[in-house]
């Protein structure tokens, strides 16, 4: 097993592992009594302070790389009856996030990024039943190269900041606390070694996937880092200029399937879904719809976007699309399959696939956040 790192002040670990006891004795038996486990009634009659607050550290996302993350010290804000345990590698992520679930964590705080958060949510609704109600609550902290799940849910400051509102919030909390619930997407994967599932956010591949490759090859990350490299590149596109250009000026070879129909064209500029309308800043290049999730899929070349590009990242309602549907989607669905050999990103995280494989996306379980 991977020597994962615990942190908890040694005066107090005895009492707090017998109350953490106590506390998962009644919810066990109030779910046997009662199907109400973690429900909201649950959390209001739930004594949070004796629960605490865990917190999760990559150690190798955007923030916390070079030893950074020791000088957050969460030791300190979540106190004596908080767990931090820091992460080295991607097997420890799903150590750690099973340590908690064992232990009846309520609320997880995540000192990471957004892949960070895609591996946490994933292991959580594989390991956990799927449902809403058997999860503990997250807490993004921002602490990570792309913070776009954090953005949407209007999370700011640093890591040290977030989790000490999160600790005021729940530490003698009477009532139920501060909850939103997101819903996630599905990813299944299909390849000749077998079939994978993912649970997250944000997905994309073509253009996108080449342009998150050169985001984190290139910059420190962040929100303006991620707009001067997508201009960047769509300027190389137009131009054929500079070793930017093969970004948004290539193609990517795709079928794509939204909703039972099958776009034109064998080769695609970009697909992209998403569960939230803003991409990054302000850009939001959809429509409303009918569907569960957000999708823009074209196989338009850059050219023929380039003099839309105003009408592709500001969407207007009401509208029609900038380009025939047949070749520009940008609306709502239910259900994306893509059949590639190309890889794709997944809330920033970078999967680097040389092989024919399919991909169908729909909609996953709801997640859980703690509301600040």
């Amino acid at each position: 097993m991977p020597d994962v790192r615990l942190v908890v002040a040694p005066a107090f670990r005895f009492a707090a592992e017998r109350a953490r006891a106590a506390v998962t004795a009644v919810v066990h038996f109030l779910s046997i009594v009662l199907p109400l486990r973690s429900s909201p009634a649950i959390l209001t009659l739930l004594p949070f302070s004796m629960v605490g607050i865990a917190v999760l550290t990559n150690v190798n996302s955007g923030k916390n790389r070079h030893g950074k993350y020791r000088g957050l010290a969460l030791e300190d804000v979540v106190g004596p009856d908080g767990l931090v345990i820091a992460t080295q590698c991607v097997e420890e992520l799903d150590d750690a996030i099973q340590t908690f679930l064992d232990r009846g964590e309520r609320v997880v705080c995540l000192n990471g990024g957004d892949g960070t958060i895609q591996r946490v949510v994933s292991h959580v609704i594989k390991n956990d039943g799927g449902t809403e109600n058997g999860m503990p609550l997250l807490l993004p902290l921002r602490g990570g190269t792309m913070n776009v799940i954090a953005d949407n849910l209007k999370l700011s400051g640093k890591p040290h900041d977030i989790c000490a509102k999160a600790v005021a919030a729940v530490d003698g909390n009477g009532s139920a606390l501060p909850i939103v619930s997101l819903p996630t997407i599905r990813v299944e994967k299909q390849m000749a070694s077998g079939t994978e599932v993912e649970y997250g956010f944000l997905f994309g591949n073509g253009a996108l996937y080449r342009t998150h490759r050169l985001y984190y090859e290139e910059t420190d990350g962040g929100n303006i880092a991620a707009v001067k490299i997508i201009l960047k590149c769509l300027a190389a596109g137009l131009t054929h200029k500079t070793r930017y250009a093969p970004v948004f000026g290539g193609q990517t070879a795709m079928k794509v399937t939204i909703d039972g129909k099958q776009m034109e064209g064998d080769t695609f500029t970009i697909c992209l879904a998403m569960m939230f309308k803003s991409l990054v800043l302000s850009f939001s290049p959809f429509r409303e719809g009918e569907g569960d999730f957000y999708v823009l899929a074209t196989s338009a070349r850059v050219g023929q976007l380039a003099p839309k590009l105003h009408k592709l990242f500001w969407a207007k309602e009401g509208k029609p699309a900038p380009l025939p549907e047949e070749i520009f989607f940008n609306s709502k669905a239910r259900e994306l399959i893509i059949e590639t050999s190309e890889g794709h990103t997944f809330d920033g995280e970078v999967y680097a696939i040389e092989e024919p494989h399919a991909l169908r996306l729909t909609r996953g379980p709801d997640v859980r956040f703690l509301k600040l």
